[in-house]
């Protein structure tokens, strides 16, 4: 059925619906909120808390949701932020930089030496909505280039078996061509002073730029 002209209240003006020639095609994920900037940030859940080994001490990662509160990107989220308490030299951790940067007193951080004395405190946050800060970076990394190189590097016929069966060497290998960017200021420009976020990656595959905490801090 034809639209009916006569009915409608028609005018000559001309009305910029934009420039043609910068369309593109829709995303159907928008752009992380930009990257290189300080963040104050809500913790929206605690989605998980897993134990893992790493050189063999006992690691955890508490994976966190959090949405930005204040400025032109308020209410974004920042989801599956993955926080361990794997130990660096100075003898702290990401996880320890979190719970001081939720307002976790040192008595209450000292004592949750247990994976379930972690989940409690980190769910504890959750519930009472508090803040963290820090700094929001993006990150590009193909997992299919690091399957397929995986697969390429072991001679394995699917994914799930090359990850089976490659050595370390080989998974180091795989992720130094999967992991194509890691900071916002190495993406390249869109031309209008942001940067793309969408990238290539050595497939011809199209990999979507994601946004991570890269450090907790006070403020």
């Amino acid at each position: 059925m034809s639209l009916d002209l006569s009915k409608l209240e028609l005018i000559d003006e001309v009305v910029d619906m934009g420039d043609v020639e910068k369309w593109t095609e829709p995303s159907e994920f928008p752009p992380p909120p930009k990257g290189g900037v300080k963040y104050t940030y809500m913790v929206e859940q605690v989605r998980d808390v897993q134990v893992r080994t790493v050189q063999n001490f006992k690691v955890a990662e508490v994976t966190v949701d959090l949405s930005i509160v204040g400025g032109e990107a308020d209410g974004r989220r920042v989801n599956f932020q993955r926080i361990s308490s794997l130990r660096r030299k100075d003898g702290t951790s990401p996880l320890l930089d979190w719970f001081m940067s939720c307002g976790v007193s040192k008595s209450d951080a000292t004592s949750a030496r247990t994976v379930r004395d972690i989940a409690e405190l980190a769910s504890q946050i959750a519930d009472e909505k508090r803040t963290c800060h820090g700094p929001l970076e993006w990150s590009a990394f193909s997992s299919e280039a690091y399957g397929r190189k995986l697969m390429e590097l072991t001679g394995a016929d699917t994914v799930d078996e090359a990850k089976s069966v490659a050595t370390k060497e080989q998974r180091k290998e795989a992720t130094n061509i999967a992991q194509l960017y890691r900071y916002y200021s190495k993406f390249p420009d869109d031309g209008f002073g942001g940067k793309l976020s969408n990238v290539q990656g050595p497939y011809g595959e199209t990999v979507r730029a994601q946004g991570y905490v890269r450090l907790f801090t006070l403020s």
